[in-house]
């Protein structure tokens, strides 16, 4: 046991490190004011290698529903936790997303538009 603690203290580990492949490397998204924004997260192992661990938000107004993941293929929804959001405004922060054998770091922002109507998938404006 303890040849092993030591092994684990030089990350050298007896198990196979996945190979992580995510969606994209940085989010930028849109959303409309007064609505509760949601979206998600795609991880994928190419190795198929289950990933085990968690994710959290930096940003306090971004909630991640299911924090905690064990598959193969993972999506980590999140949402805004209100939806008193105005045109302009913009929500930055980071997703910390800690797995066996890996970590990422994954940028978002979140900027808020007026809803227009649409017309055959054509805004209508002023």
């Amino acid at each position: 046991m303890r040849k092993r603690i030591w092994r684990m203290s030089e990350d050298k580990y007896d198990d196979i490190a996945p190979i992580v492949e995510f969606h994209s490397e940085k989010l930028d998204l849109v959303a409309y004011e007064n609505e509760i924004f949601e979206s998600y997260i795609e991880l994928k192992s190419l190795n198929d290698v289950r990933l085990r661990g968690m994710a959290y938000s930096s940003n306090p107004y971004v909630l991640i529903e299911n924090p905690e993941f064990d598959d193969v293929n993972v999506k980590i929804r999140f949402k805004t936790i209100h939806a008193g959001f105005r045109c302009k405004d913009v929500l930055n922060g980071e997703f910390h997303i800690v797995a066996n054998q890996f970590t990422k770091t994954l940028p978002f922002t979140i900027a808020y538009d007026l809803k227009y109507p649409t017309v055959l998938d054509r805004k209508i404006c002023d």
